[in-house]
């Protein structure tokens, strides 16, 4: 189980599992310890007023200073070091020149680095200043609810369900597609 240990493998109804070395794993986590301070950085530097590059310029200075790469740069053309989705845009938000945060918002900020040949990736939604706790949690809840086709367990949010319908806003969805 060392650094030149060949990889297990489990297969389990056709799909191949590559089971990864206690080194590998070790290599796994130092990347993903990069994205989990990039995501406690976002949560102190969100706020009103924080232009959405400035964020996304940060995140990216502080993958770099520890020796690893953003993830999303590039790939497939993307323009920034994270997803960054304000509002209404579900994922892959691209952050623009002019896009400034502002007060009642919510943002997603979705992380990748690539580290010693490791991937670590995960994401957080945020509000931006002060926000309702009933329509954070409907809307990074819901659409879940209403992708599945299903109900949500609080009642509260099936009358968020009954005002939308699936007709959640969807700005920017075929900007998204590229991606």
């Amino acid at each position: 189980n060392g650094k030149n240990s060949r990889p297990q493998r489990l297969n389990l109804t056709g799909c191949m599992i590559h089971l990864k070395s206690s080194f590998e794993i070790e290599k796994i986590r130092e990347s993903c310890q990069i994205v989990v301070e990039c995501l406690r950085l976002a949560k102190e530097i969100v706020r009103p007023g924080l232009k959405i590059v400035e964020l996304d310029l940060s995140i990216e200075n502080l993958i770099k200073s520890r020796g690893a790469k953003p993830a999303f740069k590039g790939y497939r053309g993307f323009p920034g070091s994270a997803c960054l989705s304000v509002d209404d845009v579900v994922v892959h938000g691209i952050p623009k020149k002019d896009d400034v945060l502002k007060e009642g918002q919510i943002i997603g900020v979705d992380v990748g680095v690539y580290k010693n040949g490791f991937y670590g990736d995960s994401a957080i939604t945020l509000p931006v200043g002060k926000i309702a706790k009933e329509i954070l949690l409907c809307l990074t809840t819901q659409p879940k609810f209403v992708g599945l086709g299903g109900k949500s367990p609080y009642p509260m949010l099936n009358q968020f369900q009954t005002f939308f319908g699936n007709n959640w806003p969807t700005r920017d969805v075929e900007q998204r597609k590229k991606f």
